[in-house]
């Protein structure tokens, strides 16, 4: 079965947004809505990893998927996808993946 692995940076950035619309927001429940969406897309691009976008700043191989206002950037493999990172898509990209 495809499965999605986080690295441990993707796991905290998750944590991050998490914290912020929860916290920060005062929004706990969309808080938890946020993280278990896009760990469902997650799992739907581990079953179907060509399904990503590519973008020129990334490194080769390296697909993403967008949530609402964030790029969840992933890398394919045989059994399923890394996911490598989880940033708000209005970040400078060369600067984040020189």
């Amino acid at each position: 079965m495809a499965r999605a692995e986080w690295t441990s940076t993707a796991e905290d950035e998750l944590t991050e947004i998490a914290y912020w619309i929860a916290v920060e927001a005062g929004r706990p429940g969309t808080a938890r809505s946020i993280v278990e969406e896009i760990q469902q897309k997650a799992d739907f691009y581990a079953a179907n990893p060509k399904l990503g976008q590519r973008h020129p700043d990334f490194p080769d191989g390296w697909l993403y998927f967008r949530h609402k206002r964030w790029i969840v950037v992933y890398r394919p493999k045989n059994d399923g996808v890394d996911i490598l990172r989880v940033v708000d898509a209005s970040r400078d990209f060369p600067r984040l993946f020189p």
